[in-house]
């Protein structure tokens, strides 16, 4: 114990200032306290206390004091005194029981979670890590201590660990790394990993937390989520590729039973062959989207002038964009001489699907623009598909008047199995194919639209040399073929059919096959057209007969509008698509068929018996 002597006045200038309490007593009798002793006891004034004895002392509730004390030997006003240094101990107490509490619930975190928790030296190895390595990957926590986090890691997923860390610990913000960790029996387990820095302790070095969480069942409800959309996407295909393949029999049924007429003049013979001609021609580029969506197509590339080889396309390109749109080619001066590396099937497929594609992007009609050129990439450009490789290209550009895309469409607009066609009316084989075709003959694709603003794909074909040619001649433009409609013929008491389809040739074959059956028919190539001639004839019309799936308005709902208008007719649904949706919210008047393509004879002849237009069933011949 050590005694300190000093005047009465200095030494009660110094406690006075002292944060903790100083009681002065002798003999156990207090002789004086300073302001901090006094408010351990709940007072103001610390003269209160001079008087009492020391172990007379309560805290404000009436409870014995808890206090750590330090005592000295003091000398005050000549009389040896002891002097008491007292400090609230219940503050530390409450700080340690908060610290244990945290430490527990940490601790019971720790114990009890699924997650992976670890924290490592700046080396990797392993400073502490949670019980639950021992349920998750088999390894106890002491058999890991010490060790290198990365020996756990797939030999293929260290770099990428190690890049989180470096980054980490330069205090840049890094998303979760998906990794493997290896189980104690040999087994990788895929984990995703947050990894942090600690904050840093003077004297220690830096350290990082890790959490990682297992995420097999994840990434197992992922791949069964993809596996449901692809047979989702599938199902689509096959009902798109069915549906087509239906039209494509429809008029090559129809076409071969007008040859067959003996009465068939010759025009008539001629149309009926030149929609067999382009019905194979559908049916070949159908097969060969199939082929090359399978990448089992066999190629014989050849250096080819790309003008020669465009020429050579141009009637397949006319008979695809009619009846809807006029297509145009325009050949670059550039462009002019430019020798290309293709498979001809190949760059026909790619060429005929983007006219197509553009096509079918014109509900209301309009102009396909096809325009050529030459470009030197210098170095790789990136597009909005992929990267432009260095070099020298051929560029084709084909452009359209339609209704443009989202930037949404447009981001899956090359996937496979992807259409924004209705349901049964798009294969999603179309686009995928040119994307194929163009990629791995070394080139790229680029789409530029907007919505209301039209479409442009431009393709980037590598070019083997351009050579020098004086020249120019000009491509004709492929004027839209004229359709006139089947010509409404016979006598005035025969039932009066109009006939809605949006192909020209099933729309013509299957009015000759109407009027063989004794109707006088009158034609429309949309719900719209339809809807102006059934007002104009409504007082000779005795029934319906359209096509389910029709770009704009669907044949149902040319129907409502026409039960909407007055005219509820006996209706006639035709469709290539096996299970198309036919309304059943028509009024009971409204009497309905269903027939499915490729359209035969005798069996319209059956259903228009059912709808009551013919008294019984005719002979065909």
């Amino acid at each position: 114990m050590t005694t300190v002597q000093m005047s009465d006045h200095d030494y009660r200038v110094l406690v006075e200032r002292c944060p903790d309490g100083v009681i002065v007593h002798h003999d156990g009798v207090i002789q004086f306290a300073n302001r901090a002793a006094a408010a351990l006891i709940g007072r103001t004034d610390p003269a209160e206390l001079v008087g009492q004895l020391i172990w007379n002392l309560r805290a404000p509730d009436g409870s014995p004091l808890d206090v750590e004390a330090r005592a000295s030997q003091v000398v005050i006003g000549g009389r040896d005194c002891t002097e008491l240094v007292v400090r609230d101990h219940s503050l530390r107490r409450e700080v340690e029981m908060a610290l244990q509490e945290s430490e527990a619930r940490f601790r019971l975190l720790a114990d009890h979670t699924r997650d992976l928790i670890s924290i490592n030296d700046v080396d990797g190895r392993f400073a502490w890590i949670s019980p639950s390595c021992e349920r998750e990957l088999g390894w106890s926590p002491n058999a890991l201590a010490g060790t290198d986090a990365l020996l756990l890691l797939h030999p293929d997923d260290r770099a990428r660990a190690e890049e989180a860390m470096a980054e980490s610990a330069a205090g840049k913000p890094i998303a979760p790394v998906t990794v493997r960790l290896r189980h104690k029996g040999g087994a990788y387990v895929w984990h995703e990993a947050v990894v942090s820095p600690l904050p840093e302790v003077t004297g220690e070095s830096p350290r990082f937390i890790v959490i990682a969480r297992n995420i097999e069942e994840r990434l197992s409800l992922e791949r069964e989520l993809r596996r449901a959309q692809n047979h989702e996407a599938l199902g689509r295909m096959a009902s798109g590729v069915a549906h087509e393949a239906n039209n494509i029999l429809a008029i090559i049924r129809s076409a071969a039973e007008s040859l067959r007429l003996s009465s068939a003049d010759a025009t008539d013979r001629d149309e009926a062959t030149g929609a067999i001609l382009e019905s194979v021609d559908r049916a070949a580029s159908l097969t060969a989207q199939l082929i090359s969506f399978s990448q089992r197509q066999h190629a014989a590339p050849e250096e080819l002038p790309l003008q020669e080889l465009i020429e050579s396309l141009l009637p397949m390109l006319g008979r695809v964009a009619a009846p809807r749109a006029d297509v145009y080619v325009e050949f670059a001066t550039s462009a002019d001489g430019a020798m290309v590396v293709a498979d001809r099937a190949q760059f026909g497929q790619m060429l005929v699907q983007l006219v197509a594609n553009a096509r079918d992007a014109m509900n209301a009609g309009g102009r396909v623009s096809i325009r050529t050129g030459t470009q030197q990439v210098p170095r790789a450009m990136p597009t909005r598909t992929g990267t432009i490789p260095a070099g020298l290209f051929a560029t084709i550009e084909v452009m359209d008047d339609g209704d443009g895309m989202s930037d949404e469409v447009m981001a899956h607009l090359f996937e496979p199995l992807f259409t924004t066609q209705l349901q049964g009316e798009g294969s999603g084989l179309g686009l995928a194919a040119v994307f194929g075709i163009v990629t791995q003959n070394g080139g790229g694709i680029d789409v530029d639209s907007a919505p209301g603003s039209g479409a442009t794909f431009r393709v980037y074909w590598p070019a083997a040399r351009v050579v020098a040619s004086t020249d120019q001649p000009s491509l004709p433009s492929l004027r839209r073929l004229s359709d006139d409609g089947a010509a409404a013929r016979g006598e005035a008491a025969k039932p009066c059919v109009l006939l809605i389809d949006d192909e020209p040739f099933i729309r013509r074959l299957t009015g000759h096959v109407l009027e063989r059956l004794g109707c006088h028919v009158l034609t429309a190539a949309d719900g719209m057209e339809a809807l102006r001639v059934a007002n104009a004839r409504r007082a000779s019309l005795d029934a319906i007969v359209t096509d389910v799936r029709m770009p704009g308005m669907s044949g149902p709902e040319l129907v409502r509008a026409l039960i909407h208008e007055g005219i509820d007719l006996p209706v006639l649904f035709i469709s290539g698509q096996l299970d198309a949706p036919i309304p059943s919210d028509y009024p009971d008047t409204v009497r309905r068929r269903f027939l499915s393509k490729p359209v035969k004879s005798e069996e319209m002849a059956r259903e228009l018996v059912e709808l009551g237009l013919l008294a019984e069933e005719p002979r065909v011949r």
